[in-house]
């Protein structure tokens, strides 16, 4: 391999390792802001506030605001913020500054 792929590879193993150790991460998307991921189980679905709370592995709970813009979906399917089912694996992309999620996605049984 070159230099540059090798060091490429290099970064890209690291984010990952990151991700899989905290089990959330903080990226800069195309607009400049701060893009969130977090990935864990679904431990909170708050109708009333519209919120959902990812607990990560290390046991961090990571809360997300969920508008009309924001894709749900479970099993690969859209349902409205009342279709998450608290146990379910679940990841949210969301930016890291309002935490406002662009997609919280959740898959159980």
């Amino acid at each position: 391999m070159s230099n540059a792929i090798s060091r490429r590879f290099l970064c890209l193993s690291l984010m990952l390792v990151a991700v899989g150790w905290s089990g959330s991460l903080n990226l800069v998307n195309a607009a400049g802001t701060k893009a969130g991921r977090a990935e864990g189980t679904i431990s909170a679905v708050n109708l009333t506030t519209s919120t959902v709370g990812i607990t990560t592995q290390q046991g961090t709970v990571v809360q997300v605001k969920v508008t009309s813009a924001t894709k749900i979906e479970r099993n690969g399917r859209r349902v409205p913020l009342s279709g998450l089912r608290i146990g379910d694996r679940g990841q949210a992309r969301f930016d890291a500054a309002t935490s406002i999620a662009t997609k919280v996605e959740s898959v159980g049984p």
